[in-house]
């Protein structure tokens, strides 16, 4: 089945030619060859990941349903498993097409699926695809949710993840089947309302099952269990939330931060930022843990988990000045900072949100925090207002506030020893003509201009006041 020409129906992009659709689909995937059969649907599989699935439309999603569930029960032909990948990859797109799928004739197949399946060996892989089809249905449709909750299906999932789990050294299609059933769990949790008023320890039996993933380093498994964990974190009952919230998880989450699969690396940093709900004394736990002293292995780390850490970073520090101070003082934003000033090449965006942190830090208006920030990045006023234009508008608000704060702490407590080093660099000529350049400029946020407007005023005034004084 490997040994065919895809180019023949391949665009010079390398994506599969619409045009050739009928020919595929008549001559191949209704073919009574199975090997032309498959081949046809591998192809099909391409345009659903090219998002062209309005190609579907052509022949009918009802067509297409009979097809393919034909296919799939066909005895005469191995097709099923790659029936279900097709579903599984159809159901994953969007919301749209989800809804367009989502015939009576496609959502009995899956439930006989559901009940013909489960003791079959042969079955494995077929199993994983078709919890993952539950999955990306009950994320686009609640009603189906509903149904699957109020048939009691969602009962025995924890029992046969069970059933699975103890063969994962054995067979990988068994910790396949186990990571789709993770995915589901993290969509319970998201829809709890519709569980806990009938079964209010389902979801402590699920948290079981999260302890035993977080144990062992499966390649499948963890990074299956720390995406899960991430969903289900996002849930606004903070009862659940609190489940994950126990100190000896800490430990492994943080060891989660330097793995070396990039999915579990941004999603435990994406569940940290989850757990912000909680509040600023739950909060300080897991900053006083050791959540800020993680040292960061730069190797792995690519822009995407330094902008995420520093986003966590931002976001705990609005919670408390106590958690705050914590983070200003350490071990990780002092790495990232040395990082980016050893010349390493951080990208622009991974700076404008360094220098978000720091401004922020700056608003705690205390004075241990201010000389930390300037201890750290001594030309943080130069740096920023020389990228200033680059910054995004929302950012660019923070700084400015940021130079508004340092202003007004200057000017009441013109005694503290920062006082001279604040104040030669926010009343030089420099900033004073790149204030106005903002004012000047169109930077289609009147907050920014009016902020601008502000500060630039007030130096006026002071440096008037200074004249007259002498």
């Amino acid at each position: 089945m490997i040994d065919f020409n895809f180019e023949q129906f391949l665009c010079p992009s390398g994506k599969v030619d619409p045009s050739h659709f009928n020919l595929i689909y008549d001559d191949y995937v209704c073919s009574n060859i199975e090997k032309d059969i498959y081949h046809g649907l591998i192809l099909l599989e391409k345009y659903a990941k090219e998002g062209n699935f309005n190609i579907f439309y052509k022949i009918g999603i009802h067509r297409l349903h009979l097809d393919l569930i034909r296919l799939a029960n066909n005895s005469e032909f191995d097709l099923h498993t790659i029936v279900f990948e097709l579903y599984e990859i159809m159901t994953d797109l969007g919301y749209q097409e989800v809804e367009s799928l989502l015939e009576n004739t496609f959502i009995s197949f899956l439930y006989e699926a559901l009940d013909k399946q489960k003791h079959n060996e042969k079955e494995k892989l077929t199993r994983s695809y078709l919890f993952s089809i539950f999955s990306n249905i009950f994320k686009a449709n609640r009603t189906q949710l509903c149904n699957f909750i109020d048939q009691k299906y969602y009962l025995s999932i924890i029992d046969e993840f069970w059933d699975h789990f103890e063969l994962i050294d054995e067979d990988d299609d068994d910790a396949r089947i186990c990571a789709s059933i993770l995915k589901l769990i993290s969509i319970l949790f998201l829809n709890n309302d519709l569980i806990l008023k009938n079964n209010s320890n389902f979801f402590r039996d699920c948290s079981i099952i999260f302890q035993e993933c977080f144990s062992i380093d499966d390649r499948i498994i963890l990074p299956a269990a720390v995406q899960a964990l991430n969903f289900a974190t996002k849930v606004e009952n903070l009862s659940l939330v609190y489940m994950f919230y126990i100190q000896r998880y800490f430990e492994p989450f943080f060891t989660f931060v330097n793995s070396v699969h990039r999915s579990v690396r941004l999603n435990i940093l994406s569940t940290f930022l989850n757990f912000k709900q909680l509040d600023s004394e739950n909060l300080i736990r897991i900053v006083d843990s050791g959540l800020f002293n993680i040292e960061l292995n730069f190797n792995v780390f690519g822009e995407e988990e330094l902008l995420s850490f520093l986003n966590l970073m931002y976001h705990y520090i609005l919670k408390s000045n106590e958690i705050a101070e914590r983070i200003a003082f350490s071990r990780t934003l002092f790495e990232i900072n040395n990082f980016n000033l050893e010349g390493n090449n951080l990208t622009f965006k991974v700076k404008e949100m360094l220098y978000v942190v720091l401004s922020e830090l700056i608003r705690c208006h205390q004075i241990n925090i201010l000389d930390q920030v300037f201890s750290l990045c001594p030309l943080f006023i130069e740096e920023t207002i020389d990228s200033f234009d680059a910054i995004e508008v929302k950012n660019k608000i923070i700084v400015l506030r940021a130079y508004q704060d340092l202003i007004d702490y200057i000017q009441y407590d013109p005694n503290s020893q920062i006082f001279e080093f604040l104040s030669g660099k926010l009343y030089s000529k420099e900033f004073i003509e790149s204030i106005e350049q903002i004012v000047q400029g169109e930077f289609q946020s009147d907050v920014v201009n009016s902020i601008a407007r502000s500060i630039s005023s007030f130096i006026k005034k002071y440096l008037e006041n200074c004249v007259i004084s002498e």
